[in-house]
């Protein structure tokens, strides 16, 4: 998309830094303790697994790097047979009216993800742009 996103954990805090189109643009904030990117967000909520499993809520700030920021999430499971589907909504009553939530499915054991339903982190090319992309992705072990 011809951007690049930095964010650096450095004296406490979340330095962000995005550049796009020759431009960069920076930010930081207090590093919060529930503090999670991309890759580490299912790490999160396997370590998160009994109280979603007990029906509590848990919270999560998520770096969003093209935004230079955090955003509060909330996350909640509902148990099946076979499975547990984690619905993962904004904290913000705000952000909620903009974003849809996202679906994480894992076996019962919360041993393996199944499927991602939602925004991914792959954008779509439409046009001249890069457009956000809400897919489906089923993941299968062959």
């Amino acid at each position: 998309i011809g951007a690049k996103g930095r964010m650096k954990l450095e004296d406490g805090k979340a330095k962000f830094s995005y550049e796009k189109d020759g431009k960069t643009k920076t930010s930081e904030e207090n590093i919060a303790s529930d503090l999670i990117v991309g890759p580490s967000l299912v790490d999160h909520l396997r370590k998160e697994w009994a109280a979603l499993l007990a029906g509590k809520e848990v919270h999560a700030r998520f770096a969003v790097l093209d935004r230079r920021e955090t955003v509060g999430f909330r996350f909640k499971a509902v148990k099946g047979e076979a499975s547990v589907r984690i619905k993962m909504s904004p904290s913000s009553v705000f952000v909620s009216a903009l974003v849809d939530p996202i679906f994480f499915t894992f076996t019962a054991d919360g041993s393996r993800l199944l499927r991602f339903e939602g925004r991914t982190l792959p954008k779509q090319r439409v046009g001249d742009s890069w457009k956000d992309l809400d897919a489906l992705t089923i993941y299968s072990i062959d």
